[in-house]
């Protein structure tokens, strides 16, 4: 059985050994791996590829969609949690030691298709988003990123980035319209909003607990108003594990597409950053498979 790896050595937690050790147990247990380095320009994926494991974080996984293309629909995935945030990863509890993780992987490929986790992609301009996506001061956090400094402490780079916005604190109201998923529709304002399609945000800390990565919908968050003290308010509840919309933070509404007139900011998509435009996002490219 021949097993792609697309490893990105540019991932915050990439480390050589780790990869030989994953590819190393993966052929202990009668896989054959293949590997595929990214690069700035993206990655190619092999059209006989049967199995894509993906080496990286959310970003990664992203590259390995767009590369697939048409067939994101058709190849399995599955993540080794090599990134700085590495959500879906852990979203879908695909574990860490390379060893454990390549046991996962085979137990779950011995299974079948039928026990695998399906996820509804989100689409924007033709770009999966697989994570998340957000306008706002979290996207100016991920714009003004060190890639340097990412790679180097890890997920505190964003925090460091976060402290240098303290000064000059982005605020931007915005339209925003969406599609429900029980059918309804709403519009509102905003200055900050956030699409997930998990639970987590920036680690293990849980932001939309009614996210699903297999759910027919996505969990959008937002911040009526986002200015310096609003957005610590989140930041504390969301680290000490409480609602943020009971306590009156943010709102939030489970939907199938959104509109955001945000034409000042940048857009956060899976931990990379878009220059400022409005944003029209909708449910509609396929459906991955996660074997796990």
């Amino acid at each position: 059985m021949m097993l792609d790896i697309v490893y990105n050595p540019a991932s915050g937690h990439f480390r050589q050994k780790r990869l030989d050790a994953m590819a190393d147990a993966f052929a202990a247990l009668g896989f054959q791996p293949r590997l595929a380095m990214t690069r700035p320009d993206g990655v190619a994926v092999p059209d006989d590829a049967r199995l894509v494991c993906v080496h990286g974080g959310d970003g990664t996984l992203q590259m390995v969609a767009r590369a697939l293309g048409k067939r994101a629909g058709q190849v399995p995935l599955c993540i080794y949690p090599a990134g700085t945030v590495n959500l879906i990863a852990r979203e879908l509890g695909y574990a860490g030691d390379p060893g454990r993780f390549a046991q996962q992987v085979v137990r779950a490929w011995a299974r079948g298709a039928d026990s695998w986790v399906r996820s509804p992609l989100l689409d924007f301009e033709g770009v999966p988003v697989m994570a998340c996506l957000s306008v706002g001061p979290d996207s100016m956090v991920v714009a003004n990123l060190s890639p340097g400094l990412k790679a180097r402490i890890g997920r505190y780079a964003y925090l460091l980035s976060g402290l240098k916005l303290l000064r000059n604190w982005p605020r931007q109201s915005f339209d925003i319209a969406a599609g429900l998923a029980d059918g309804g529709a709403i519009d509102t304002r905003a200055e900050a909003a956030f699409l997930s399609r998990g639970r987590f945000y920036a680690g293990p800390f849980v932001l939309s607990p009614r996210a699903r990565v297999d759910a027919d919908s996505f969990e959008l968050i937002t911040l009526p108003r986002a200015g310096r003290l609003r957005c610590a308010g989140v930041a504390l509840a969301v680290m000490a594990g409480l609602p943020t919309d009971r306590l009156g933070l943010t709102r939030s509404w489970s939907v199938r597409s959104v509109e955001l007139g945000n034409r000042a900011l940048p857009v956060q998509i899976d931990g990379d950053a878009l220059p400022p435009r409005p944003v029209r996002a909708a449910l509609g490219g396929p459906v991955v498979r996660y074997c796990i």
